[in-house]
């Protein structure tokens, strides 16, 4: 096993001597975490207290970075009811009415 150091990563002890941009390091953890959400889908759901419903482009500016697959789930919401939004393309949301269950 070759012993690899790259200059400003973490030493890894690799058998197949990986390039620089295969070794996880803390700046590089944010954009794998991003790249295997969006390959599975895992993209987090967040919760949002407001008690105004959204509209698509509220959405697209509140969650501008967010991945397609984002979830925004919304159980104030005094117009529509409790809602979960989920974003199904760059700019498109889809809303979903939400219920407890007994």
């Amino acid at each position: 096993m070759a012993k690899i150091a790259y200059p400003d990563k973490q030493t890894a002890v690799d058998p197949n001597t990986p390039v620089a941009n295969e070794i996880f390091t803390a700046a590089n953890a944010n954009e794998i975490k991003q790249s295997v959400n969006d390959l599975y889908d895992l993209e987090e759901t967040t919760v949002n207290t407001t008690t105004t419903d959204f509209t698509q482009a509220t959405l697209n500016s509140t969650y501008a970075s967010a991945a397609i697959g984002k979830k925004v789930a919304c159980p104030n919401l005094s117009g529509s009811g409790p809602t979960l939004y989920i974003k199904i393309t760059s700019t498109v949301w889809y809303s979903i009415p939400m219920g407890t269950i007994a």
